[in-house]
């Protein structure tokens, strides 16, 4: 059994080390030269989330997520790029936040974006004990003491992003995290079920990177530890938004160097 202080020593332990998010993705040597942390850095995201992990068994997750059972049907329009080019807005309105002990900041949601591969490539960011999936969604959470993106970006705990692994299975399930409800060339609507994520039982936990350029270090990451069950359709539909694209959104697996890996189970 551990206690509010293990929980927080971890959390702070995880937040204190790591800097942002932007729309751009192929990280081309040119990119690199702006962006040369995304080269040299060494709390680069995504990683291997593995044995390395120090599990910690509990008997509740130290993370809330703070409104999230209201919405249990969004509809968002996701681009090519994989960023949500329109929605119905509905979570403006719900407060949603991503909390976890006394000692850590409340991170309020900002946007949510997917990233996906070409064909039938390995489509998430984040790999489980070497084997990477379908896609991954990413929800992007900014530290609630700053006003916008672009001051959070400044600060070493400016961001918190919410991973989910992404899993095809052969048979259509109600309820998913993510289904498709319309597909076109250009476009994506999809609808997504954010009260899914008040049914994890484990998330692993590390201090790292955005994927993008910037690739800034002050993420804080929550990867829920067993990957989203999808329809085929709806990775079919994000395949479809790439077929023109030479290249996929996703990026290679990053060093884990002296980072520590926390795995919250119950």
């Amino acid at each position: 059994m551990y206690s509010h202080v293990v929980f927080s020593i971890a959390i702070v332990a995880l937040v204190s080390p790591c800097h942002g998010y932007m729309k751009l993705y192929k990280v081309t040597n040119l990119i690199e030269d702006n962006f040369p942390i995304c080269r040299t850095g060494l709390r680069q995201s995504p990683i291997d989330l593995n044995n390395e992990a120090q599990i910690l068994h509990t008997y509740y997750l130290p993370f809330e997520f703070e409104n999230y059972d209201r919405l249990t049907s969004v509809s968002v329009i996701i681009g090519k790029d994989g960023h949500t080019v329109n929605s119905t807005s509905k979570w403006e309105n719900e407060d949603l936040a991503v909390s976890a002990s006394e000692t850590i900041p409340r991170y309020k949601f900002l946007d949510l974006h997917l990233h996906w591969a070409r064909s039938h490539e390995p489509g998430t960011e984040h790999a489980f004990y070497g084997r990477r999936y379908d896609a991954e969604l990413h929800l992007v959470h900014i530290n609630s003491a700053y006003k916008d993106f672009e001051e959070a970006l400044q600060y070493e705990d400016g961001f918190l992003v919410l991973g989910a692994l992404l899993k095809t299975i052969p048979k259509h399930r109600a309820n998913h995290l993510i289904s498709i409800s319309a597909s076109e060339d250009d476009y994506g609507v999809f609808n997504i079920n954010f009260n899914k994520f008040n049914e994890i039982s484990a998330v692993f936990s590390y201090s790292g990177s955005l994927t993008t350029p910037p690739c800034t270090e002050n993420v804080l990451w929550v990867v829920p530890r067993h990957p989203f069950e999808v329809s085929p359709l709806t990775i079919k539909a994000l395949r479809r938004l790439s077929k023109d694209s030479n290249s996929s959104n996703v990026r290679s697996l990053q060093k884990l160097n002296d980072r520590e890996v926390y795995l919250f189970t119950i």
